[in-house]
Parts: C-alpha cells; structure tokens; sequence
C-alpha cells in the first residue's frame, strides 16, 4: 500500500500521527491478532494531498466572516465539494480490486486524537 493508505497489518498503521487515534487502534488490535476485519487507514499523507490545494481559499473564507459559527459554516460548504485527489482516488480503487468481495466502513479521527 501507500502512504496515502495504510494497511492495519504496516507499522505505519501504528503512528498516530500517520493514522490517528481510531486507525491505530484497529491497527494495533489487528496486529494483537484480535479479531478485526480486513481493512486500511487513509493517511494523514491523503487528507493533506486534499486539503493543500485549499489552504487559500479557507484563508479567504476565514477573513471574510465575521464570527467562528460562520467561519465554520463556510468552510465547511466549501470543502464538502472538493473532490478527493486522483491519487487518493486511484489508491481507494486498488485497495477495492485487492478485495472485491469487501465492504468497508468510514470513519473519522484526526491525527491528534
């Protein structure tokens, strides 16, 4: 796999900083032997390829609102439109070529949890 995404078996999986809080532990409970489905951790890596290409736009957005909320409320709609990167993209279809028979399930934790 890629730095983009991080198989819950990789060593990588274990760094909160990589992985965040939740994906370590599936990660950490995976490699105990527990009994975790198959699965991966969309890297800190992935969500900064998608996040780079806005960091001005979300400047410009903060600088014209006036209160947190509406802050918030804006860069919220303007970030749920941006699609992920096609390396992002392509890494998510290879991971479900690999395992095509999968379901996965979604979660969010961010790398300081």
């Amino acid at each position: 796999m890629t730095s983009l995404l991080l198989d819950f078996h990789s060593r990588n999986a274990l760094n909160t900083a990589l992985a965040g809080g939740k994906g370590r532990g599936l990660a950490r409970a995976a490699q105990a032997g527990l009994p975790v489905p198959p699965g991966a951790v969309l890297s800190a890596d992935a969500y900064r390829a998608w996040f780079a290409p806005h960091c001005q736009t979300v400047r410009d957005i903060l600088s014209r609102e006036a209160d947190a909320e509406s802050q918030s409320a804006a860069v919220r709609a303007y970030l749920q439109t941006q699609p992920l990167p096609p390396e992002v993209c392509r890494a998510l279809a290879d991971l479900q070529q690999r395992q095509p028979e999968s379901w996965f399930a979604v979660r969010s934790s961010g790398s300081a949890e």
